[in-house]
């Protein structure tokens, strides 16, 4: 069993009330946090900013459509820079109904938010569920339409492509699909994007065993399908896709329907992008790609839904488990995973078929049904961590992410062993580390203090 971490404060909403599902989705970037309530107010939807002074967190803004109607405005959300993204997928534009929407906000220099404009689908057209996932990465927004009927084909979904120009206007680039688009492939069910690419989840493809499609914007600012991904021990029904992150050179893919550790236990995929461009692992054929590793849960159980929320950024990873039962029924967790010195992701287990997290993240209030683990996001040292039960009420949880004391060690050796001047800066953060670390957890600060004790070279001096 891996270490168990609380959380360092709760979030709520300063209206909330119970069934508007505050947490259903959450994202950060810089000193800002925005968390999804889509249904507030009847279903009409709501996102809350939050803002972090010190490491004190308070709401900054309550957010809403200038259209507001039972829309379930904050089914998704996703923040980056001075611009945040709401999705809004049962709105009813140009009476189509659900056809669905999403809003661009945009902060301005007194940090206020505004709505800077709403986006639609070129080809809208009834229950499309446009603004079902959503998401941000600079000059560029990603939003699908999972329930899109495009070339005939019942359901097989589709996403779209915006640019913010020079004026600030975000208008559609592209349109995306899949190369092998089906029916019910729901290809959007997830969507992320970061730098030159974007990936999009279609967790029916294949009769439910699911796949992500990763795009890359040429230098023309062209959008094209470069490679398809799946789960190298793929099952009907084990719905891979279903949640997608990307930063840097990985990928992350959720399968919570995946029956590793019993029916519906869950499980994640890493994809690591090669020297070559080439993400994951080469398969004969290569019609498409299978994972780097594999991420499983330590105490994994049936009806986890371990992978129901992934998140990815620098070297941590998240996976949600929104169903595990952690001392009461449906609490939920989450699971964080540290990339090593070495590249690898979390924890080994003997003979290296899969790798469990570095520690799991747990409510100090959890209670039956409050499925903490439903949506998580990291920015810098912070995980935030969506619950959307507590009579729906919902609530987010902030963790602080501490290195583990093994990394610690390290540094530690390392200063302990120099003959080279070792800067006041770095000493500084490592000392804030130990600190965090005897705040969080005793029994970790007992054994790096005991790893520290043992190496007594002096060698080392401060500059």
């Amino acid at each position: 069993m891996s270490t168990v971490q609380n959380q360092l404060l709760k979030l709520l909403a300063s209206d909330g009330a119970n069934n508007d599902n505050f947490g259903c989705s959450v994202s950060m970037s810089g000193n800002y946090a925005i968390i999804g309530a889509h249904a507030d107010d009847s279903w009409k939807g709501s996102a809350y900013i939050f803002e972090i002074n010190g490491s004190t967190w308070t709401q900054k803004q309550k957010l809403t459509a200038s259209d507001r109607a039972q829309d379930n405005f904050g089914f998704s959300v996703s923040l980056s820079g001075n611009y945040a993204i709401v999705g809004a997928y049962d709105n009813d534009d140009n009476s189509k109904s659900n056809s669905g929407s999403a809003y661009i906000f945009e902060c301005d220099e007194t940090g206020n938010w505004t709505q800077k404009q709403k986006l639609l689908a070129s080809d809208a057209d009834t229950d499309d569920n446009f603004g079902y996932s959503v998401a941000i990465s600079g000059d560029y927004a990603i939003v699908s339409a999972w329930k899109n009927d495009d070339n005939d084909k019942s359901e097989s979904g589709t996403a779209y492509i915006f640019e913010r120009d020079t004026s600030g206007n975000w208008t559609q680039k592209q349109k995306l699909t899949a190369s092998d688009a089906d029916t019910n492939n729901y290809f959007g069910i997830s969507v992320a994007i970061s730098g030159n690419y974007a990936i999009v989840g279609a967790h029916g493809n294949d009769s439910f065993k699911g796949a992500v499609y990763i795009f890359e914007r040429d230098g023309s600012g062209n959008w094209t399908q470069k490679q398809k991904l799946t789960a190298s021990d793929s099952a009907n029904s084990d719905t891979f896709g279903n949640s997608l992150a990307i930063n840097g050179d990985y990928i992350i893919v959720g399968a919570e329907a995946s029956d590793a550790s019993g029916n519906d236990s869950g499980s994640a995929y890493i994809f690591e992008r090669d020297a070559n461009d080439n993400w994951g692992t080469a398969v004969n054929g290569e019609t498409y790609r299978t994972e780097t590793k594999k991420l499983l849960a330590s105490d994994a159980a049936k009806s986890d839904n371990f992978g129901n929320s992934v998140e990815i950024n620098g070297n941590y990873a998240i996976v949600g488990a929104r169903l595990n039962d952690d001392t009461e029924s449906n609490s939920g967790s989450a699971y964080f995973f540290q990339r090593d010195a070495n590249g690898n992701w979390g924890t080994a287990v003997d003979g290296e078929t899969h790798r469990t997290e570095t520690k799991k993240f747990l409510a100090s209030d959890r209670s039956n049904n409050s499925q903490l683990g439903h949506s998580a996001a990291i920015s810098g040292d912070y995980a935030i961590i969506g619950a959307g039960g507590n009579s729906w009420r919902g609530a987010a949880y902030i963790f602080k992410i501490v290195p583990t004391t093994r990394w610690l060690t390290d540094i530690s050796n390392n200063f302990l062993t120099s003959t080279s001047l070792v800067s006041k800066t770095d000493v500084d953060t490592y000392l804030s580390y130990v600190t965090e670390i005897a705040s969080f957890n005793q029994t970790e600060s007992n054994t790096f203090f005991t790893d520290l004790s043992n190496n007594s070279n002096t060698n080392a001096v401060m500059s």
